[in-house]
């Protein structure tokens, strides 16, 4: 019967990373030692984890016991392991610091325990540990930095202070409490203090690219999440796929919440969606948005348009290259009205319907504010969509069918959703723009000449994404 007295879960871990990073002749040791039967072991050229924990549940389940294998190992190495009190955080210890937090700060916890881990690690947490369920409650954090070295829960307090300092928070909360506790386990665990970086007052934007392609009587979905300031799309476990229109809500709620997890590191809060649609869904799927029913963090589900801002943007304008040199000269119109404050002036303004054709030769302007009401027939109504998309405007704004305003009224509306906003930062426009899609039936293509998705070549055959 092997001698197992009873390890805490800190002392396990701890042994189990002491086999993993033991050099290889000290294993080889410790292997000759204890004597396992052959064959418990995998190969010498395996991973030495994987050999590590072979032997631990050797050890435990069929061979001499965790505590003899422990002791052997101090043998080996020439001293004792750090005994849970000099390595590890005490129940007691992380208690008192979570009793100090209220509420409603879990938000800051969740983005305070991800960057602290990126700073001590190098790494992203949800890289290191993948098999983790998403960060929903504050005992999932205190019960991490428990098992971790205190070193991580000194970066996290740190990171806490930090954010509430930038935030403008510092001088409404009492932060003597994490301010002790921070020095307290510092100076017992010799963990040299840091100053992290002061997290910007307005936090950095994640936005969400979702690509709507359609394929047949299918729809074709390609996801990206790209965060302000960043080069390059940031990986968070989300992939291209196929499915019916009915089942893009699904896809929606999964790839919102793995976004925002990812996000939380960079401090973003809440994702921002940009939908990549072609001309045939830019209405249809508009009006859809209002009524599909995602999942929000705690699994309820919620209206799309309620529960995160969006804008559209032309899914045939991303390959058209002479499209985009049109939009970029457009874009840099836009950046001045911006500047100088009089969007509502230099967009052109179309009162009257337009003929198919007329809207292609509107170019050289920053937007578009159609007030005339449109044709009907959903197929004349596409073309003139066509003639907004080729003329490359950043921002096209016209009115459903549902509105029933007056010619001036519809103005209004118009310049009251252009006034006072930056229109370049989009998240901004997706805020103002729920508010009266649904009200005033506001319709709204808008883009801009970066922050595109890659999608596949379609003249390569093997970049095809096939129906499932």
């Amino acid at each position: 019967m092997p001698e197992n007295q009873t390890l805490s879960r800190e002392e396990r871990f701890d042994l189990a990373e002491a086999l993993a990073t033991l050099p290889a002749p000290q294993f080889q040791t410790l292997k000759f030692v204890l004597n396992p039967p052959a064959g418990i072991l995998p190969s010498d050229s395996s991973a030495l984890r994987a050999r590590a924990i072979a032997l631990l549940e050797w050890a435990e389940n069929t061979g001499p016991g965790l505590v003899v294998l422990k002791e052997t190992l101090d043998q080996v190495i020439g001293k004792p392991l750090v005994a849970k009190q000099a390595n590890h955080l005490t129940t007691a210890d992380c208690a008192e610091l979570f009793e100090a937090f209220s509420p409603y700060d879990f938000a800051v916890m969740q983005s305070a325990f991800l960057q602290a881990f990126q700073r001590v690690k190098g790494n992203d947490f949800w890289n290191v540990r993948p098999d983790h369920k998403p960060l929903t409650d504050p005992k999932q954090i205190q019960s991490l930095l428990q098992v971790y070295k205190p070193v991580l829960a000194v970066r996290f307090v740190e990171q806490v202070i930090a954010t509430w300092q930038a935030s403008g928070e510092a001088a409404e909360r009492d932060l003597m409490p994490f301010e002790q506790w921070r020095d307290r386990i510092t100076q017992a665990f010799g963990v040299p203090p840091q100053v992290p970086e002061q997290p910007s007052p307005n936090p950095c934007q994640g936005y969400l690219l979702i690509a709507l392609e359609a394929h047949g009587a299918a729809i074709n979905l390609f996801p990206e999440l790209h965060v302000l300031g960043e080069a390059n799309p940031i990986k968070f476990g989300a992939s291209p796929t196929t499915c019916t229109l009915d089942q893009v809500p699904s896809h929606l709620s999964q790839w919102i919440r793995a976004a925002e997890n990812k996000l939380a590191i960079y401090d973003c809060g809440r994702v921002h969606l940009e939908l990549f649609l072609p001309c045939q869904y830019l209405e249809e799927i508009t009006d859809l948005a209002d009524s599909w029913q995602v999942e929000n963090q705690q699994g309820r589900l919620r209206p799309l348009g309620k529960h995160r801002g969006f804008v559209v943007r032309a899914l045939e304008r991303i390959s058209d290259r002479p499209t985009q040199v049109v939009l970029k000269k457009n874009w840099q119109r836009l950046e001045e009205c911006v500047q100088n404050n009089d969007a509502c002036e230099k967009f052109h303004l179309q009162a009257d319907c337009p003929n198919i054709g007329d809207l292609e030769d509107v170019r050289h302007v920053p937007g578009l504010k159609l007030v005339a009401e449109l044709p009907s027939e959903e197929s004349d109504r596409q073309e003139i969509f066509y003639d907004i998309i080729n003329a490359a405007v950043p921002i096209a704004l016209w009115f459903g069918q549902d509105n029933t305003q007056t010619p001036d009224q519809r103005i209004m509306e118009l310049d009251q959703l252009l006034q006072d906003r930056q229109l370049t930062n989009f998240a901004d426009l997706a805020q103002h723009w729920k508010q009266k899609r649904a009200t005033a039936h506001i319709r709204l293509l808008c883009d801009r000449p970066d922050r595109r998705p890659n999608l596949p070549d379609p003249t390569q055959e093997e970049d095809l994404l096939v129906a499932s």
